[in-house]
């Protein structure tokens, strides 16, 4: 499932997703809600995604690396429903939190957005400008 969003095929994702969810087991079912929700995101579907980011959350409290992606997710959900003030301190502790790059770097995107949905345009720019640059590049 990961997989298909990575090469930018969520609709092919979100099946998957559903049926580990449906399946149950303890923890993949956390790993697949995230991907579920992600799926619904990248397809516009955030109030179906904020569901499986909040069950996720419900399920997983003691397990920080899917909480990370799950406040990441919420706070895209909420950013893209108007929520900005809600969707921020989400956003910036998944930031904090997450510890690998690729993950950092789709939330750093979502701060991104959040910013400029909000009409803060020098915040999204200051968080454009941690974007790694592609390996051989040098600085920005």
């Amino acid at each position: 499932g990961w997989k298909r969003m990575d090469i930018g095929k969520p609709a092919e994702a979100e099946p998957l997703a559903r049926e580990l969810v449906a399946r149950g087991h303890r923890y993949w079912i956390e790993n697949a809600r995230l991907l579920l929700a992600e799926s619904l995101i990248v397809q516009g579907k955030h109030a179906e995604a904020e569901k499986e980011v909040r069950a996720c959350i419900a399920l997983g409290k003691e397990h920080r690396i899917f909480l990370a992606e799950a406040d990441s997710l919420l706070g895209a959900c909420l950013s893209m429903d108007g929520q900005h003030e809600e969707a921020e301190p989400l956003l910036l502790q998944a930031y904090k939190d997450h510890e690998d790059e690729k993950t950092k770097d789709r939330t750093r995107e979502r701060l991104v957005k959040l910013y400029e949905a909000w009409g803060k345009p020098e915040k999204a720019a200051e968080w454009r400008a941690k974007a790694k640059p592609p390996a051989g590049e040098g600085p920005r």
